[in-house]
């Protein structure tokens, strides 16, 4: 049997952590949208534990990005191969998501 998906039945949601309490108080526990800025250090291990959102029912979706303006949600192309370690590291030290979305606006100038 596979891991669980920590999905929802539901299609709403939101972005980021806040209002899931009213989701959970109409007995209808949506998706969160994470967004994580987590670098491209091949070296750092660390994670998140979405858990206490996954554990209540709620789907959980990160986002991972390299950074924020002006480092940018993917690094410069040199950078790729640790930035893809980091990826993997983050992804496996982290609990209670299994919905991983890696850069964003990467096209936007």
């Amino acid at each position: 049997m596979g891991a669980p998906l920590f999905d929802s039945d539901y299609i709403f949601g939101i972005y980021e952590p806040g209002g899931e309490q009213i989701m959970l108080d109409a007995g209808r526990p949506g998706w969160v949208v994470f967004s994580e800025a987590i670098g491209h250090d091949p070296d750092d291990r660390t994670g998140v534990d979405f858990t206490p959102f996954s554990d209540q029912g709620l789907g959980v979706i990160c986002r991972l990005n390299n950074g924020y303006e002006p480092d940018g949600t993917i690094p410069h192309s040199s950078q790729y191969e640790q930035f893809a370690r980091r990826v993997a590291n983050f992804v496996a030290t982290s609990r209670g998501c299994k919905i991983w979305v890696i850069g964003n606006e990467m096209n936007y100038a």
